[in-house]
């Protein structure tokens, strides 16, 4: 296979998995969209700038950052305390096994659990917290496929202008 087409494959490729990555848990993410753009860049010098790789990669450290805080400041703010966040991130591993509905409820029953039961919170704060939770996750996922689409449209348009 010509070098350049097999650059297209693997940026085209990369880009495909990095999307649905960027909503799908367990599935390498946007990290794969900066992969095959070094792989394009590297394989067929000519196409993209190393300006496009950078703001990548840029936008990828900008969903590192978001994505860490997300459901985190999102559960805090709404009253999270230590059991709730722990049982959030419980509750986002467990949705893993029930997607795509999983992806949410997870986080959402998990705070509440742990707010409920090993917190000792009343139901209206075991509630908030696990609604926040829940909203953090989804603002995350959100943001990811964002970011993901915006790295893919720098890319596309700098492979056009080239």
């Amino acid at each position: 296979m010509e070098t350049g087409v097999l650059a297209w494959v693997i940026l085209v490729l990369c880009l495909g998995v990095g999307l649905l990555g960027a909503v799908v848990p367990m599935l390498p993410g946007l990290v794969l969209i900066l992969i095959g753009a070094v792989a394009h860049k590297l394989l067929v010098p000519g196409v993209l700038s190393w300006w496009t790789v950078g703001i990548v990669g840029l936008l990828f450290l900008v969903t590192i950052v978001t994505d860490n805080l997300a459901s985190l400041a999102t559960a805090r703010l709404s009253g999270a305390g230590r059991w709730g966040l722990i049982g959030a991130a419980a509750g986002g591993f467990a949705g893993l096994f029930f997607l795509p509905i999983g992806l949410v409820a997870g986080p959402l029953i998990g705070a509440f659990a742990g707010e409920l039961l090993l917190g000792c919170r009343e139901l209206w704060k075991a509630l908030k917290a696990g609604a926040g939770a829940g909203v953090g996750v989804a603002l995350a996922m959100l943001t990811r496929l964002v970011l993901g689409l915006v790295m893919a449209a720098v890319i596309g348009l700098d492979a056009l202008w080239s």
